[in-house]
């Protein structure tokens, strides 16, 4: 069961991106879809390295689905969250390297979490 986490982060992403180009009933088709499920998976399958596991694919896999949906650079930063302005403001141009970085690190480790739960 937690091996459809990767597919509920993307619903989850896709919901915001199409809200935020102004498809509303596409994006509550696909938040109502993803809650439930989410809710399902977590209530269904509680052990804590699965909860761990959705997470980091959710740290790795909604940004990127996020900015195809808004055709904006695959490992884009914001500018309106306080953690975007944050690395923004350490990192400066080089942002986007450390969003690239931190997503390839989390997804090897996703990727050795799901292989030890096989």
């Amino acid at each position: 069961m937690i091996y459809l986490a990767p597919i509920l982060v993307v619903l989850c992403a896709l919901a915001d991106g199409f809200y935020d180009k102004g498809k509303k009933f596409l994006s509550s088709l696909f938040k109502s879809l993803s809650i439930g499920c989410i809710a399902l998976l977590i209530l269904l399958d509680g052990e804590w390295w699965h909860i761990v596991y959705f997470f980091l694919c959710w740290w790795v896999l909604f940004d990127v689905i996020y900015n195809i949906i808004r055709k904006l650079p695959l490992f884009y930063v914001g500018k309106t969250k306080w953690t975007d302005k944050l690395i923004r403001r350490i990192f400066g141009t080089n942002s986007s390297h450390f969003s690239f970085i931190t997503k390839l690190m989390a997804l090897v480790v996703a990727i050795g979490l799901c292989i030890t739960m096989i």
